[in-house]
């Protein structure tokens, strides 16, 4: 995760940007975010996406704001209060928000036949917007991954755990585990195959050949670990 600031200063060579709860936006990100899709990056974005504008603190009055329901190809529409909507894949909390498609297609679906997620293709980019929030419910790794998959990135890690890398010239040197859900048993890249080291407690977790693992975390603990 990267700051406002951050993303417009630096050119990274990002393939897919997820952006959770966008409803605060400015100008000069919006127009960023807008060139990458144009360009061929995938963007992917939850519910009320530039409600908030920074520049006259106002509300957008047309949602998507900042012009980018041309971007998604959508319109968001009635917005329902739910602690918990299933979707056909994973499941959403908080808020149950339609889309109304204009070019975008219909990737899922509510319970009531609403469309929850949609993918829009613009300039040479794909542009994805979901009508609630997935970060806080969890249970959402197979429609993240798909998400990654539609913009040509293979995830690392298949698991309950979190698992975000640090690389040096490319290489993975340290590994950051987040526990959220109760699981320890890991699949990543073939490519973190061997020892990792807990930088506190010295453990060592072996990753084999096959990228298979588990690690020690409790429930909802984070730990690190470096490359032995």
């Amino acid at each position: 995760m990267i700051s406002y600031d951050r993303f417009v200063e630096v050119d990274a060579p990002y393939d897919l940007i997820y952006m959770p709860i966008p409803y605060y936006m400015r100008q000069d990100v919006a127009n960023k975010l807008a060139s990458f899709v144009e360009a061929g990056g995938t963007l992917a974005a939850e519910c009320f996406f530039g409600g908030y504008r920074d520049e006259d603190g106002l509300h957008s009055a047309r949602m998507p704001g900042y012009g980018f329901d041309r971007v998604f190809g959508c319109a968001e529409g009635r917005v329902e209060m739910k602690e918990k909507t299933p979707l056909p894949v994973g499941c959403g909390v908080r808020f149950e928000e339609e889309l109304i498609p204009t070019t975008a297609r219909a990737l899922y679906a509510f319970e009531d036949g609403r469309t929850a997620v949609t993918v829009n293709q613009y300039g040479k980019g794909k542009a994805i917007l979901v009508g609630t929030l997935l970060g806080y419910g969890g249970g959402n790794g197979e429609l993240l991954a798909q998400f990654a998959r539609m913009a040509g990135v293979e995830p690392e890690a298949k698991s309950s755990l979190r698992v975000d890398s640090l690389r040096l010239d490319g290489q993975p040197v340290y590994l950051f585990v987040g526990n959220d859900h109760g699981g320890r048993e890991t699949f990543l890249s073939p490519e973190f195959a061997g020892e990792w080291k807990n930088v506190l407690t010295g453990e060592a977790v072996t990753v084999d050949k096959d990228g298979h693992a588990v690690f020690p975390v409790d429930a909802g603990g984070y730990e690190m670990y470096a490359r032995a």
